[in-house]
């Protein structure tokens, strides 16, 4: 049997605007944990993980301007 869930991909995240996001992978369990550059602060998930549906958790989250 062929196991399909091992081709299912979440995509390719790009970095946020003042920002950056490490990923551990685009497979079911990888995550994806973004930072912001010094002076910005990450609002929303700062982690987001690869599903089984091929759907990274959580909405994108983004940098802002402290103060």
């Amino acid at each position: 049997m062929i196991d399909l869930l091992a081709d299912k991909q979440c995509d390719l995240l790009m970095d946020p605007v003042h920002g950056k996001v490490h990923q551990t992978g685009r497979y079911l369990g990888d995550r994806a944990i973004y930072t912001c550059s010094r002076g910005w602060e990450i609002i929303g998930a700062e982690e987001r993980v690869c599903q089984d549906n091929g759907q990274w958790s959580n909405e994108e989250p983004f940098c802002k301007k402290r103060g």
